[in-house]
């Protein structure tokens, strides 16, 4: 009990519509629950271009701000992606946008509770890193901003009250009273499990942004986010971003995605640290940069907008849609990730079993029953006798072009029908 149900509680709520209609396809669930963390992303995205004034004075360069934050590559897919880091992040966001948009936050409570009301979901949501950011913000608030208690009451009531629902809804999900940040830190710092995970150098972030993210691009904006904290320290994403950044460095626990919270204002970061005097396009040599740059920044958003995050969701998709009712494999089963059974994508009846040899593989099989396999090619050649593909989550195109040998190291989840020999 050492996670929050404040997020699944959020699409509890948005999915409630689908239920009154008795539409129970978990796939149409989990589009309309993309749908509902993107619209909630654009709001941030939106948010961020009308302070764009507030940080940069130049109106070329913000306009240039503008742009990048409407086209960067990654932020349609981290919106869609519904993680805890993600949804946090843009709970953050909004939080700042309406701090900064509301310059009459001192002396109009509500606008300072809601403010408060979201940056508390966000810790809700993201005890791992959110009350890192929350804390800079409120520092940032009383030592740059020298507002006194008076001026903050309303963020620390709005926070509050974010704290108390987070503890009924907790209730609600668990079943029973229970304290989920004060469970975490216990089973991870008091306990030491923090890092089960692995553990890696303080520097394995900088390694990470060239290996785990899209070439070029991600170290650009990674450092270029550095760059904005070096050239305003007074700025308030610095006194939020720079802290968590540290942080993440010394804990050895380390994964990219304790990144992701930082990645929301990334963008407006990467201009803010760029913007001089000189015109952005007066060289030819920064128009040249620039275009092979967007470039492949163009390149990187289709492909995050169109390939799947997770391609084996597509052979829990035809299973589902195709009405299968049973599975035979060799090796793990595909309903089960890392240990943990899957119940969402999983249709109702569904019976998957596993075979330890070829040979009770053969002897288990019916006419007409599936044989799921991690590869277009089956392990031996009585079942590819018997065997006739059906389904394979890469499409015949990919398969067929191989490009760089990619396929003959993809996971390729196959299905096959079956037939019993004479």
């Amino acid at each position: 009990a050492m996670r929050s149900w404040v997020q699944p509680f959020f699409y509890y709520v948005g999915l409630l519509p689908l239920r009154v209609l008795e539409v129970n396809d978990p796939f149409i669930w989990a589009t309309w629950v993309r749908i509902m963390s993107s619209l909630l992303g654009w709001l941030g995205v939106v948010g961020l271009a009308l302070c764009v004034k507030v940080w940069i004075k130049d109106r070329l360069w913000q306009k240039a701000a503008v742009v990048v934050l409407a086209l960067t590559w990654y932020l349609p897919a981290f919106h869609a992606r519904h993680s805890s880091e993600n949804f946090s992040g843009t709970l953050f966001t909004l939080g700042v946008v309406l701090f900064t948009l509301g310059q009459g936050i001192r002396k109009d409570f509500r606008l300072g509770f809601a403010v408060g009301l979201l940056l508390g979901f966000a810790v809700d949501t993201r005890i791992q890193a959110a009350p890192i950011m929350v804390l800079g913000f409120l520092s940032w608030v009383l030592v740059i901003e020298k507002r006194g208690f008076k001026d903050t009451t309303s963020l620390f009531v709005g926070g509050l009250t974010a704290f108390l629902i987070g503890v009924l809804v907790d209730r609600w999900g668990y079943g029973y009273w229970t304290f989920s940040p004060y469970n975490y830190y216990v089973y991870s710092i008091v306990e030491g499990k923090i890092d089960l995970g692995g553990t890696s150098p303080w520097w394995d972030y900088f390694r990470r942004i060239w290996t785990e993210s899209w070439p070029v691009l991600a170290p650009i904006y990674f450092f270029g986010m550095i760059g904005a904290w070096v050239r305003f320290p007074r700025n308030l994403f610095t006194w939020c971003y720079a802290p968590l950044l540290l942080f993440n460095i010394l804990i050895p626990h380390k994964e990219t995605r304790f990144l992701f919270p930082m990645a929301h204002a990334a963008p407006l970061l990467l201009v803010m640290a760029l913007q001089s005097k000189n015109k952005l396009w007066k060289k030819p040599w920064r128009r040249l940069l620039v275009g092979i740059l967007g470039a492949l920044n163009v390149v990187a958003l289709l492909i995050l907008m169109f390939v799947p995050a997770s391609m084996p969701t597509r052979f829990y998709d035809y299973v589902y849609h195709q009405e299968i009712s049973e599975i035979y494999f060799m090796g793990r089963d595909p309903y089960v990730q890392l240990g943990i059974p899957l119940y969402f994508y999983r249709p109702e009846g569904l019976v998957t079993k596993r075979a330890e040899s070829v040979d009770a593989l053969k002897r288990m099989m019916e006419d007409g029953l599936l044989l799921f396999h991690t590869s277009r090619t089956l392990p031996s050649p009585e079942l590819q006798k018997i065997c006739t593909p059906e389904f394979s989550i890469y499409p015949e195109w990919l398969r067929s072009w191989n490009p760089g040998g990619f396929m003959r190291n993809a996971n390729d989840w196959s299905l096959f029908s079956c037939r019993r020999e004479g």
